[in-house]
């Protein structure tokens, strides 16, 4: 995940959104790689098992299936399956985690259901007032 201050609207030495404080705050939350464009790999880690995986440069990554009849609604066993792995050095598949309970994101964003490049150019541009009127929520 990547946040991006926004100098716009919260570039403000009080703001904890602001440029300055986003710098001085940056916390890395994950190991970012960079693979160069070469041919495709694929690979079929049958459940619960393991396959060491040979990358371009001779470097390896291991999958780890997760175990049939793992239970995805079960948050504290997913993240400590995730940890474990981790430990291992090995990269887990399968479906993790869902809460089933989750409001679906269409709806917590408040979001409209059709595909944007649809719209008409009033309902993507709707004018000074409601953007001011949505900025004003954020305040």
């Amino acid at each position: 995940m990547c946040f991006s201050p926004c100098v716009t609207f919260n570039n403000t030495t009080t703001s904890t959104k602001s440029y300055t404080y986003v710098r001085d705050h940056m916390e890395s939350t994950s190991i970012a790689d960079f693979v160069p464009v070469k041919s495709e790999i694929t690979a079929s880690v049958a459940p619960g098992e393991h396959k060491v995986i040979e990358m371009h440069d001779g470097s390896e990554l291991v999958l780890s299936a997760l175990e049939s009849g793992w239970d995805p609604t079960n948050r504290l066993s997913a993240i400590h399956a995730v940890r474990e792995a981790n430990e291992k050095g090995e990269v887990l598949t399968g479906l993790l985690f869902i809460d089933e309970n989750q409001k679906e994101v269409h709806k917590i964003l408040n979001t409209v259901a059709r595909p944007l490049n649809i719209l008409t150019q009033d309902e993507l541009m709707p004018g000074v007032e409601v953007l001011e009127g949505i900025n004003a929520e954020y305040r």
